[in-house]
């Protein structure tokens, strides 16, 4: 489905165009395949999806892409998280 056949989530991020997504949450976690708690999620990023460390650049681009087109939340911090639901 192209980008302009889509409408964003009525619950979509407030200003999701300014989101930050930190390069230490991907690098040093997500993406970390030696890390203690994500090399899990490494592991599945990069043989489902090919992301690496080297690319978490793309991938914070290919989130942000996808950040209006679905809903938010205030997270048990009062900062607003995603959800896939």
């Amino acid at each position: 489905m192209s980008e302009g056949t889509r409408s964003p989530h009525p619950s979509a991020l407030p200003n999701f165009q300014k989101a930050e997504i930190p390069r230490q949450k991907l690098v040093n976690y997500l993406l970390d395949p030696l890390h203690r708690e994500g090399q899990h999620k490494a592991r599945v990023f990069k043989s489902a999806l090919d992301f690496d460390q080297s690319s978490w650049e793309e991938l914070a681009q290919a989130i942000r892409t996808e950040l209006p087109y679905y809903p938010a939340a205030f997270g048990s911090e009062g900062k607003w998280v995603g959800s896939l639901r």
